[in-house]
């Protein structure tokens, strides 16, 4: 089976009958779908392909190993981002009891409070 992206519905066959005699026809549908492998030698589905009706993507095998690849990466990026999170969450909880001072930019301001503090 190759993998398909249609942008408008498309019939083909290879002269198959079905038990009543009726020709077995394989189509598409708008946006992505699969196709049989005898389909890319047909004809039509080369003018299909000339006139941008239908972009191969490929073999399925091949995106559905494409696909997994990508759900492992987004699971390994809300995994990154779970563990941001508690490490920000963690940060924010060591940070919370303690409050320092910051030394004055002003001398005299720090003499007014030494004097204050007498």
């Amino acid at each position: 089976m190759i993998k398909v992206l249609a942008n408008k519905v498309l019939a083909f066959n290879c002269g198959e009958k079905d038990a009543k005699g009726n020709i077995i026809r394989h189509c598409t549908k708008v946006g992505f779908c699969e196709l049989p492998d005898w389909v890319e030698k047909d004809p039509y589905f080369q003018a299909a392909i000339t006139d941008k009706s239908i972009l191969s993507v490929g073999a399925s095998s091949e995106s559905e190993s494409v696909l997994k690849e990508m759900e492992r990466l987004e699971a390994l990026k809300a995994e990154v981002k779970a563990m941001e999170e508690k490490r920000d969450l963690l940060a924010k909880e060591n940070t919370a009891g303690t409050t320092i001072d910051a030394p004055p930019s002003d001398p005299d301001l720090a003499t007014d409070k030494k004097s204050k503090d007498k």
